[in-house]
Formats: structure tokens, sequence, C-alpha cells
């Protein structure tokens, strides 16, 4: 519970509920809590704490002492919330400090500790009482499938993922609309978009659909086209999880699922009183109707019996605005005059969108009522079928904490720029050892056995002998600056402030990731991560230590010059086709410089052999250009020729 202590302040305290006085109890963090932040989730307890101008998240899984929440270093958040704790997982939305109407996702290992991106720019609205909506919902009855919005250039457009968050695809378009016509909508350029917006009422179902005891069947209003379009609610239905799709109705309705599915109801939602619903009793093929009432009715709200085998619902309303209230049940047992046997049910498999059965490290099947098969499931109807575990194979693993996936082999990790997988850890004393991660580890809940092991820990590494300079795997940068996220910007010395996210092409993270981040292996150590061939590695700011001196350029075969840098004369380096070709720069005032150069370690490191000499030394004007710092970086081997003040 939260607690007010003396001093006004809040705090996190636990008592047993049989002797809950003042006398028993205690607390697993010591420190203040902010007000009203303190939420229980599964086997997850969260909080934050504010101090100063910084807010701090916390986590404790199982009940065990709380841990810090860490973000990969970049993210500066705004605020996070947390979507889903299943499957010993937590996946949260983090606003980051450029963003407004958008969330990043983040998924956790499996104490909830460490995260890694998985997706980018999820719409996200503001609700009066409701707090903050972000467009994520989780696809209940099929483990592993989620639905999310991605706003990006101003488009929403409706993603899939089966496994957790690591892979992500448009949904797939029907083929004919609901009288038979073709839709004429073709991916690329077409696909089906979702509202995924929860319902105000909470006793209407959402715009998406989905169960728990109805594994594969989704139903929901959107549209077809580029994006999703606000005013269009059009209802499709997925009787396969979301890999074929069909339209159902021209407007939105409401849902419910009664007896494992085997029968949806939907009611109109209209302002204009009804006395009409719809049912299917073959998942959306076929639709009848049915008058409820000899009175129309405002509908408000559906509610169906305790149980998931029940075939009675209650809809409620008024007849006016200043009437009483108006209850209709509606029973359909007299429908299905007996239990349904073995040979009334068929089966399905589990894919993706690209046809892989092996999903979660399980082929899955399932079993469905035949369409032409009046019969009723029942309390104890299952629709698991069979579940065979699969070999591990590389779309089974993510990126561990401070990796990034690769922008041209996505299922190759890389080393983010601020993370050094050889540093040792905080509590890392002489005498014993610690292991680091090659970059990969399993999704959660994922039960392949055998095959590929990407996440395979490397032989143990000493402790050193004098303890770390700093949190295990961050990178100090001298000089009083620091890194921007993404690449956006590169803050050194010379006072360079950030670039507009917005005024970035490609996106706020775009930039850097075609940066190259490998780690440096020590001889004897471990392989470290791959570089991909033609990535460049980090870029550390002119004036940190191993690079040339602020404002000093450095040439081939010209060593960084003492003194006051020149006003002219410096040179310019590009790379094309492999070749290195110099050019004189014109006379500028002071210039700044970036130089190219790999992880940090004891020794100054060298330059690798395709790099060598490409060092830019841009020149700007005054103090409003040197500002700009780090622009662009192109990632196909510094093709093309540099803004002055860029890279």
């Amino acid at each position: 519970m939260e607690a007010q202590d003396p001093a006004g302040g809040t705090r996190y305290v636990t008592a047993h509920v049989h002797n809950c006085s003042s006398r028993k109890l205690s607390s697993l963090f010591a420190g203040p809590i902010d007000h009203r932040s303190l939420l229980l989730q599964n086997e997850f307890i969260f909080f934050k704490a504010t101090s100063g101008n910084q807010t701090k998240y916390y986590v404790s899984y199982r009940h065990n002492e709380f841990a810090q929440m860490k973000l990969p270093k970049y993210a500066l958040p705004k605020d996070l919330q947390v979507i889903s704790t299943d499957e010993s997982q937590v996946l949260v939305a983090v606003q980051e400090w450029y963003q407004t109407d958008t969330y990043n996702l983040y998924q956790s290992d499996p104490r909830g500790v460490l995260y890694s991106l998985v997706l980018e720019d999820v719409r996200s609205s503001r609700q009066a009482e409701e707090g903050v909506m972000v467009d994520v919902l989780e696809v209940h009855g099929v483990k592993g499938v989620f639905l999310a919005n991605q706003k990006a250039n101003g488009k929403v457009t409706t993603l899939i993922t089966y496994n957790q968050g690591r892979d992500w695809d448009r949904l797939r378009p029907p083929r004919e609309d609901m009288n038979g016509k073709p839709t004429h909508c073709q991916p690329p350029d077409c696909h089906l978009h979702l509202h995924l917006l929860w319902a105000d009422n909470p006793y209407v179902s959402g715009t998406v659909h989905t169960k728990e005891t109805a594994p594969g069947l989704i139903m929901g209003a959107g549209n077809l086209g580029s994006q999703l379009v606000e005013y269009k609610e059009e209802m499709y239905i997925t009787s396969d999880c979301g890999r074929t799709w069909r339209q159902v109705f021209e407007e939105e309705h409401h849902i419910l699922y009664l007896d494992h599915g085997g029968v949806i109801v939907a009611v109109k939602d209209s302002s204009i009183p009804l006395k009409i619903l719809k049912f299917s009793t073959d998942e959306g093929l076929t639709w009848s109707t049915y008058n409820f009432t000899d009175t129309s009715v405002f509908v408000d709200g559906l509610l169906s019996e305790p149980g998931e085998e029940t075939l009675v619902i209650t809809i409620f309303g008024h007849i006016s605005y200043r009437s009483e209230w108006e209850l209709v049940k509606v029973d359909f047992r007299p429908s299905f005059p007996r239990p349904c046997r073995a040979e009334d049910y068929g089966a399905w498999d589990l894919t993706n969108l690209q046809g892989d059965g092996c999903l979660m490290g399980q082929r899955r099947s399932f079993r469905k009522r035949k369409a032409t098969a009046w019969c009723v499931n029942g309390r104890n109807f299952t629709a698991a079928l069979t579940a065979q575990a699969c070999p591990c194979q590389d779309s089974d693993f993510l990126c561990d904490y401070g990796f990034e996936r690769s922008l041209s082999n996505t299922n190759k990790c890389f080393a983010n720029f601020w993370f050094n997988p050889l540093a040792p850890p905080d509590d890392c004393v002489q005498g014993q050892t610690y292991t680091s991660s090659l970059g990969y580890r399993k999704v959660v809940a994922n039960l392949c056995q055998g095959g590929v092991d990407l996440a395979r820990n490397p032989a143990p590494l000493p402790c050193p002998l004098t303890p770390a300079a700093g949190p295990a795997g961050q990178h100090h940068r001298p000089g009083g600056g620091r890194a921007a996220r993404g690449g956006r910007a590169v803050r050194g010395a010379a006072g360079a402030g950030r670039r507009p996210d917005h005024q970035v092409p490609g996106g706020p993270r775009r930039r850097l990731q075609a940066l190259a981040r490998e780690p440096h292996a020590e001889k004897g150590a471990h392989p470290a991560p791959l570089r991909e061939p033609g990535r460049l590695p980090r870029v550390r700011p002119s004036g940190e230590r191993g690079g040339a001196r602020r404002g000093g350029a450095l040439c081939p075969g010209q060593p960084p010059p003492a003194g006051p840098p020149p006003r002219s004369g410096s040179c310019h380096w590009h790379q094309r086709g492999g070749d290195a070709h110099r050019r004189a720069a014109p006379p500028e005032p002071q210039p700044h410089c970036l130089l190219l150069v790999d992880w940090p370690q004891p020794a100054a490191p060298a330059v690798p052999e395709q790099l060598r000499g490409d060092a830019v030394c841009g020149h700007g004007g005054g103090a409003s250009d040197r500002a700009g710092g780090l622009r662009e970086l192109r990632a196909a081997g510094l093709q093309g020729r540099p803004r002055a003040g860029s890279v």
C-alpha cells in the first residue's frame, strides 16, 4: 500500500492482512515514492520516485527487493505506462523527451529490470478521466500476439506481432468486400488498419474484440488504405489470428462472444433507437437478424451471464432519455439442441503472415466447431488441440540490453554506441569472474528446444584489479558533454546543441543506427559481436580523450596541430567506392571536428582499415552554426558530400 509518512511524503509499505497495524508495517524500499504511482500487476510491483528533477522507475518481481528499471542510456522518459505483464515479462510504453503524441515500446528481461526497444512511435491519446491511452492491444487466447498502431510521417498504420514484439508486420487486406466485390487493395501501398481504442462505456466492447476462450478470433473496426482514417469504422473479422481477414459490416458494432466463440452477437453502435441484433454461428461467414424487442430502444450496453459457456445475453437501454432502464434478455440455448461431439470439430494451425508455424518455440493447433454443426461447446470445451516444441531459430531471440537490431539484417544485433559489453558490473571484485552478453536473449516464454543458441554465454572474464569507473556498460565522456540518443546530436565541450527531432531526416533514431556498434574484443577473451559490413564505428565528439583536440584537423599524414587551429587550409576526406579522396576546405572560421573512432580500451584504439583518414573537420561561421553539432551521418561509406558542420 501507499502510506503517508509524518513528513508529508508517500512511502511504499507492506503488512500482513490479518494484523495490519502501524507497528507491523515493513518496507522493501526505504525512500519516498510519488503519490498514486504504486501499481500491482500479476507478479510485478511498480512505482516511481522523483528526486529534484529526476524521476526513476522501480520494479519488484515476486516481492523481491526493488530494482531500478534500466532503459537504454539515450532514453529520457517523460512518462512510462505498463502495457502488459503476462508470461512473466513486462511490456512498457515510454514517452521520451522528443515525443508528444507517441510512445516507444520496450520489453523486459524476466525480472522486469533490463529493457530493450521493440517498436518506436506508437500512437497515443489523452483521455479526460482515463489518462493516457496507448494504441497497443494484447490479443487474448494466443500468447505472444499484439496489435499496435504506429504513427510515422503523420500516418497511422496497424502492425501485428506473433513473437512478443520481436517482429512486426502490417495486416493483409481482404481481396473482396462484404458484397463480394474486389477491394483493389494491394500491398505494399494498401493494408488493413484497425482502431485499437478502448470503449468509453464499460458495458460495450471496444473497437477490437478478443477473448481468452476464443483463440484466433479477432473482430475490429477500421478501414483499408495507406493509413488509418478516424471516421471510417468498417467491421472486419479473422478466425485464424490475423492471417486472413473478411469484411462483415460497413459500420461499427458492439460485439459479444458466447459459448467460446461459437456464437458472435453484434449490435450496431448507433445514436438512434434499435430493436434488431445480428448473430453468427460460423465465425462471421454468415449473419442472421433477430428482433429482440417490439419497441426500439437506445442501447446502452450488452452483458453476458457469468461463465464462458453461456448462451444468454442481456441488452439494457432506455426508450427515451427520460424513461427508466429497459432490460431485455436473449436466450440462444433453444437454437442448439445438443452438446458437440468429436466429429463436430475441425482443426486449424497457427501461423504468422509468412506461413511460419513455429511461433514462440511451438507449433500450435486449435480446434473449432464446424460451420454446419449446431451444437453447444459447453463448459468443458478447450480450444487448444496440440503443441509441439520447435528447434530454436534466429527469430526466437531478441536483442539484449544495450544492443539494437541491424537495419540491413534483422537477425543481427549490434552493441549500441553508449554500451560496452565487456565492461564489468559494479559489484565485480578481484578474484571473481563475470560474463558479458553476445547481444541476444531468448524471448521470454519461448519454448523452443535445441537448434540455434544465440544467447549462449561466452567464457567468463576475470574482474579487474580496480573497480569499474561507473555503471556497467556505461561509457563516460569527458569534457562535460554527453551523447544524445540515436545520433540526432552529439554534444561535446564545444557546446553544440541538439537538433530538433522533427528536422532530422529519417527520424530521431535512424541517423546513428547506421553506425557500427562493435565493441573491441580483447585477445583471448571471447568473440565480440560482429560488425555489419560497411558500418561505421561510433562518433566521438572532438575534445574526447584519444581523439583530435577540439578544433584540430586530423588528416592522413598530418598530426593534430599544436596551438590554435588554423582558419584555413584544413582538409576534408571523403570515401567513394572504397577510395579516399582529398579536397581542400574553403577558408572558414574556427573548425570543430568529429573523429570516427572505435570503442575505447586501455590503449588508444586503432581506426579500422577501411576508415583510416576519414576525419571530417566541419567549419561553422559562428556560435549558431556550431550549435548545430552532428547533423547527419550517411550510412553507406560516407557517400556524398557533407554540408558544412555535418558528417
